[in-house]
């Protein structure tokens, strides 16, 4: 009996869960938990994974074009999209709870440069102006060195898997394109 397939979406901000339906049928043996993919045993698994891609990444758009349009920066956006990928793909909290700490404090960043009459980051601002700002508000609130750190290692860890994604998801389209002739 095929079971159907379901979004698993976390407010961060307000600590709800919901689960929202893809209406996709699948056997319970051509899933992968662990991977949130169909496997191969199944025969139209590529065209699956793909619906799958598609309709999770539209209702990613919609959840944070609504949840953040003109109240936060790309960057926050940003955190908060991959912070929801690991939710949805079923990690363990602690795979993504540094994120969701860095988020808080590159809000927090956000609010005191708001407050000095700057603009909400954009990915155009992350400059050597804007690292040596952030190196000075964390000094001043007596950071750990290794804490500033991975204020720097996290973003570049997300756009290094940013880029990834967009290669797979870029190959997989490519691959349907050249299995499935167009009718």
């Amino acid at each position: 009996m095929a079971t159907t397939i379901y979004f698993e979406v976390y407010n961060s901000t307000k600590g709800s869960r919901k689960r929202i339906s893809s209406r996709l049928k699948v056997q319970p043996s051509n899933w992968s938990l662990i991977k949130a993919r169909v496997l191969p045993s199944d025969q139209n698994y590529l065209e699956k994974n793909s619906e799958i891609d598609k309709k999770y990444l539209s209702l990613l758009n919609k959840l944070t074009h609504n949840s953040y349009q003109n109240d936060s920066s790309e960057l926050i956006n940003y955190l908060e999209k991959f912070i929801q990928l690991r939710i949805a793909l079923g990690r363990k909290r602690t795979s993504y709870k540094e994120f969701i700490t860095i988020k808080n404090r590159m809000l927090a960043f956000e609010e005191f440069r708001l407050s000095q009459g700057l603009k909400r980051l954009q990915f155009k601002d992350l400059t050597l102006r804007f690292s040596d700002d952030l190196i000075m508000w964390m000094s001043n609130r007596k950071y750990d060195p290794n804490t500033i750190k991975k204020h720097f290692d996290t973003p570049l860890y997300l756009l290094k898997i940013s880029l990834l994604q967009q290669f797979l998801c870029d190959l997989r389209e490519q691959l349907i394109k050249l299995l499935i002739p167009p009718f």
